[in-house]
């Protein structure tokens, strides 16, 4: 590992201010190096403040790292974090990273997508410097996978951190659309991938894509007229880093993992279903269904009054009993 990297881990761990002698004594390098390398972290587009004999701090400035992520987080849950300017896809490239048979989670988190994408293949919008692109990257979960529970409680997990970091309140639209005052703020692709070795399952990854610190007004006409919403405002004002928001959700997803399967995240994902009670048309390939949804069952399924279930489709329209 380069000096400069060493130096941005150790300003990442430590609270508050650490001084260049303390750097350098425990880098076991020079003062000339630790200067060399925190101009080279500058240049690099961090905020390093210093002055007088306080040392060195690292600031969060926006621009998404992996220090500044793991500073935010808690939990103990081995994990990989890879942050990249630009992919095509987070989702695509845990993929990729899915065929070097990894043991253990990797997040794989973008500035932006060039070909981001959703449910249907449809185009997630996704600029740079303002929105959240994360994929994490599952491949010791596939004996106990439960596809329906899983997405649910991601759509739980996301709403719980929003709700306590920027104080606003989410519903969701089932099964994987996180709402704020009606608008879509979030959305979250769950995929299985197969492992062709074997014929079965090989890892499962979850995409979640938030339009976090995007401005309303940068959406396209086609984009905002699908009722597309925005955290900014709560976001900015709660002051709440993009690297803060995702430490947070990474701690509640992986906490979220050990018990998903009991269906402990259901009776909060009925609270916050928008859905309930209401009459709907959900779309599975070409048919059209009409009915008011009951419930969303125990293991992720939309119900009907009429007795249908649904584990697999599209809502295409609500309307208010």
């Amino acid at each position: 590992m380069e000096s400069y990297h060493q130096i941005l881990q150790l300003l990442a761990t430590t609270d508050g201010f650490i001084s260049g002698q303390t750097i350098a004594d425990q880098l076991n390098c020079s003062r000339t190096a630790v200067w060399k390398g925190i101009n080279t972290l500058r240049d690099d587009g961090y905020v390093i403040e210093s002055g007088g004999k306080r040392g060195y701090h690292l600031a969060d400035n926006g621009k998404l790292a992996v220090p500044l992520i793991q500073r935010a987080m808690h939990s103990t849950t081995p994990l990989s974090i890879e942050v990249a300017a630009t992919l095509p896809s987070t989702n695509a490239k845990a993929k990729e990273l899915s065929t070097k048979h990894p043991t253990t989670p990797i997040a794989i988190i973008a500035d932006t997508q060039t070909a981001g994408y959703g449910r249907q293949g449809r185009t997630f919008f996704s600029p740079a410097g303002t929105g959240i692109y994360i994929t994490l990257l599952l491949p010791h979960l596939t004996n106990s996978l439960n596809p329906g529970l899983l997405t649910t409680s991601t759509a739980v997990v996301l709403s719980q951190t929003i709700s306590r970091l920027l104080g606003v309140e989410p519903t969701i639209k089932w099964v994987n659309d996180v709402n704020v005052n009606g608008q879509k703020v979030a959305g979250i692709l769950t995929e299985g991938i197969a492992d062709f070795e074997t014929r079965g399952l090989g890892a499962v990854i979850i995409g979640t894509g938030i339009n976090y610190l995007t401005p309303a007004a940068a959406f396209p006409p086609e984009v905002a007229g699908r009722g597309v919403g925005t955290l900014e405002e709560a976001a900015k004002k709660a002051g709440v880093s993009r690297n803060v928001f995702i430490g947070a959700y990474l701690d509640g997803l992986l906490g979220m993992l050990n018990s998903y399967t009991t269906g402990k995240y259901m009776d909060e994902y009925r609270k916050r279903c928008d859905l309930i009670g209401k009459a709907i048309t959900i779309q599975q390939g070409t048919t059209k269904i009409t009915g008011t949804v009951q419930t969303i069952n125990n293991v992720g399924q939309l119900v009907l009054t009429t007795g249908q279930v649904f584990s697999a489709g599209e809502v295409t329209k609500v309307r208010p009993q």
